[in-house]
């Protein structure tokens, strides 16, 4: 209890009474004044008392790992549509994508509806919400970017996300059997107009609802940077980008970067995913917070799924 106003023991005891009655059971302050023989506005003083003494003091909070008010803070210092922060106990690379992943398949279940058109990217934060999902409404899916083997397990098929997901709602999927980034752009501008890839990029404008990936422009940060070779991760570094999302390169302050790599990368585009009504991108780890916060202000994401660490991180970073 407060010791800046000092209360004696009987309207301690009033007080107690007053918010038990209100707060716990849960009655109007006009049927608490007339139990307790009072007007309704002295009851209302003693409940606004109690709170100004700490007697009474309200926590918002919600059981389980969501930060409700980190997430809160963050989805209004970046003007975000929504953020989910969790806090995820293991620090290990594959306890935070499962979680990550949960949270974000909960979310998917609880926003997709039937009217929708879902974009899915490739990423293992992606398969991980892919598998955690039990419920799917009956939409159509869409492949949004191509697939990049960064090791043997299956989070590396991009094909087998987007029908896993589809299937389990009974929409259509949209995939195609191509790497996310290529040799040349001559073979690129050739792939795209491979049938099954034009098939999949024609439903680009449907999508309504997307997810993606954010990777930082360092070794281990992106699985693009990570698919290159040194000497071009290097020189795109030096060109200004900063990060990417699900392969879009943007720089620090969220601008897409037109470089020839783009025109190799098979995937959605800067502008068409800028169309896209509602985006959400799944990221993790404090070191990506530069990374996160030029995908924030890009324009291209409209909500976040990230773990305290890292959005702790992007509320420390200056204005």
């Amino acid at each position: 209890m407060s010791t800046s106003t000092p209360v004696g023991p009987a309207e301690a005891v009033l007080m107690a009474s007053v918010a038990r009655r209100f707060y716990v059971d849960g009655m109007s302050k006009s049927d608490i004044a007339q139990q307790l023989g009072m007007s309704r506005f002295k009851v209302a003083r003693l409940i606004d008392r109690a709170i100004e003494t700490g007697l009474v003091q309200i926590r918002i909070g919600w059981p389980g790992s969501l930060d409700v008010t980190l997430s809160t803070d963050l989805q209004e210092r970046y003007g975000l549509r929504r953020a989910l922060v969790i806090d995820v106990q293991d620090d290990q690379p594959e306890a935070q994508r499962t979680a990550l992943g949960a949270t974000a398949a909960e979310l998917l279940s609880e926003t997709v509806t039937t009217a929708d058109v879902v974009g899915l990217a490739w990423g293992r934060s992606l398969a991980a919400m892919a598998r955690s999902l039990r419920r799917m409404a009956a939409c159509d899916v869409v492949q949004l970017t191509g697939a990049l083997q960064i090791s043997d397990d299956s989070d590396s098929s991009s094909v087998d996300l987007v029908r896993d997901v589809a299937r389990l709602g009974g929409g259509a999927a949209y995939y195609f059997h191509i790497p996310m980034i290529v040799a040349t752009g001559q073979l690129g501008d050739a792939l795209r107009a491979q049938p099954e890839v034009a098939r999949a990029i024609s439903r680009f404008p449907a999508v309504t609802k997307a997810f993606v990936g954010i990777g930082a422009w360092y070794r281990g940060g992106s699985t693009v940077f990570d698919a290159l070779a040194t000497n071009e991760a290097t020189d795109l570094g030096r060109a200004g980008v900063c990060a990417e999302i699900s392969g879009i390169l943007i720089d620090s302050s969220g601008r897409p970067v037109r470089v020839p790599l783009v025109r190799r990368t098979i995937g959605i585009s800067a502008d068409q995913l800028r169309a896209v009504p509602d985006v959400t991108a799944l990221a993790y780890g404090a070191d990506k917070a530069q990374a996160v916060a030029a995908a924030l202000h890009s324009g291209l994401v409209h909500g976040l799924v990230t773990t305290r660490d890292l959005a702790t991180a992007l509320l420390a970073r200056p204005h």
